[in-house]
């Protein structure tokens, strides 16, 4: 029912091989080195009874996913995600989400968190927060 993932080198699509845990409720990833900037999730690699991500200290630049690969997810936890652009914005579709947490992750994320969060109370989630901590604003070149 809970997985934590530490400190290794993956490919983003091994990390989808975990969809097929049937009963994954609570899955970390942190501090492990992923090949490639982006996890695209398929149509067929739903996380279904996931409540709880959390994903820590991974060099994620760009996430494809939609509410239907996590209809259940109750809490999204990124710390130290210093890559990420934005959450997937179909997360604002997912019914029982309660809170994103952000930690020293880009200002461009944590607006995307906010974003999901007036959709989500315009469809009546007024319970829905997000949490921010030393947001990352980005260095231009």
């Amino acid at each position: 029912m809970k997985l934590r993932i530490t400190g290794f080198t993956f490919e983003w699509k091994a990390i989808n091989i975990l969809s097929k845990l049937p009963k994954l409720e609570v899955l970390r990833l942190t501090a492990w080195k992923c090949i490639g900037e982006e996890w695209k999730l398929l149509e067929e690699e739903n996380f279904n009874h996931l409540i709880y991500l959390k994903i820590a200290f991974v060099d994620l630049k760009h996430w494809e996913a939609t509410a239907y690969h996590f209809p259940n997810l109750k809490r999204l936890v990124l710390k130290g995600c210093r890559e990420l652009v934005k959450i997937p914005a179909d997360f604002a579709e997912i019914l029982n989400l309660k809170s994103i947490e952000l930690t020293k992750c880009l200002c461009s994320a944590v607006d995307s968190a906010k974003e999901i969060q007036e959709q989500q109370h315009e469809c009546g989630n007024d319970n829905m927060v997000v949490i921010e901590k030393n947001t990352l604003v980005p260095r231009y070149r």
